[in-house]
């Protein structure tokens, strides 16, 4: 965003330019909630993931306004349709769209092409997926080949305490018809479903599929895991497929990998699939808005899009850049990933989002996976621990 900035005021004719107030990832929620929360009319623009949405959504300016007015917004040539339906609804409250997406990220099952081919096994291409059932059976064909390749298992997952850690979690819970979220402030980690699609997901490491690591991995390690040739999958965010096809980075994995999508049991159209985005809103106390709009609207319009997309920064929200067969050789993860936004499921619009991944399903879904808490026992404690939450919170 800073690095493209200078060509919007370029392309504003020089009228507009756009200063960054960097914050350290660490502090960047808190910092960005306290700005805003301020009152103060020094921050027009504010990048905003799609996790925090129900503490920040409440202090954006809507957008509608801005879009009816034809000197600032042609809507034939943006194309809001072009976005899926799916990331509009985590840019959007009660009062319509508050922000607009630039990216999106969804976890993917990530898998060495090389070595499925090597060993006749046949991963389905999306937007067909394994079920639960047909992925165990690939991994029994998988584990006699390992050790003629060095490899120790045949797949890493993350199983941190840690906000991804609680994502890959839920996503198991989703797979299996699960839905423990299912208001703003009420639970269901008690729902059969629940407890099985992680049984699912806990299994691979109790069966010693996974990486003995599962307790410990996250972000970072799942992608090593990859770079290394310790295993010939993974299930990772679909920002680590820069890094694997870059030959200088991971020489082992470049030009070798393929995407997938997760597995699931029952119904192969059944929602899975968290999908987060990174939006550009505009905060409420603006003394710019105008041009605050105008910028929104030029870095997440199709054109900007694809520049930021053919330069490797990241992906795209736009389901014509994700299926544009231009970017099918560099960056082959684009197609599975606009194929897992059709099963994205529903987020709940709630202020608590945040601290139930990470202070309600992250400990419980890690002591599952670190063996010291089955799975049953873990969902009880999540219902329990969320409807404390709320209580403490004051309902």
């Amino acid at each position: 965003m800073k690095k493209l900035a200078p060509q919007f005021t370029d392309f504003s004719k020089g009228k507009i330019t756009v200063d960054f107030v960097p914050i350290p990832t660490s502090s960047s929620n808190q910092g960005t909630l306290s700005q805003l929360k301020s009152g103060a009319s020094t921050c027009d623009l504010v990048d905003q993931s799609s996790t925090n949405a129900g503490l920040i959504n409440q202090y954006l300016e809507p957008l509608q306004p801005f879009m009816d007015q034809p000197s600032l917004f042609n809507p034939a040539v943006y194309n809001l349709a072009d976005f899926p339906n799916a990331l509009l609804a985590l840019s959007k409250t009660k009062d319509g769209l508050v922000s607009l997406p630039y990216g999106s990220d969804t976890p993917l099952l990530m898998y060495r092409k090389d070595l499925m081919k090597k060993w006749g096994i046949e991963v389905p291409v999306p937007p067909k997926a394994w079920s639960w059932d047909e992925f165990n059976a690939a991994i029994k064909t998988i584990k006699p080949h390992l050790a003629e390749e060095g490899m120790e298992n045949p797949i890493a997952i993350g199983g941190a305490s840690s906000v991804s850690g609680a994502i890959f979690a839920l996503q198991a819970m989703w797979s299996a018809g699960g839905d423990p979220l299912n208001g703003a402030k009420t639970f269901n980690f008690k729902d059969p479903k629940v407890a099985e699609g992680l049984k699912e997901s806990v299994g691979l490491v109790t069966s010693k599929d996974a990486s003995p690591g599962t307790a410990t991995y996250d972000y970072a390690e799942l992608q090593q895991s990859l770079v290394l040739g310790r295993v010939p999958m993974a299930i990772e965010w679909n920002a680590a497929a820069g890094d694997l096809g870059d030959a200088a980075k991971s020489p082992k994995t470049a030009g070798n990998m393929a995407y997938a999508m997760v597995p699931y049991a029952g119904n192969p159209k059944q929602p899975r699939t968290f999908l987060s985005t990174h939006t550009v809103a505009m905060n409420k106390n603006s003394a710019n808005k105008n041009a605050a709009f105008e910028f929104i609207a030029w870095y997440t319009s199709k054109d900007v899009a694809r520049i930021y997309v053919a330069s490797g920064a990241g992906s795209s929200g736009r389901t014509s850049l994700l299926t544009d067969s231009s970017f099918e050789a560099s960056q082959p993860q684009l197609s599975a990933l606009g194929y897992s936004l059709a099963v994205a499921h529903a987020l709940p619009d709630s202020p608590y989002l945040p601290s139930i991944l990470t202070d309600v399903i992250a400990p419980s879904s890690n002591a599952a996976y670190a063996g010291t808490s089955d799975v049953t026992s873990a969902v009880g404690a999540m219902q329990i621990a969320a409807e404390a939450m709320v209580q403490k919170a004051g309902g």
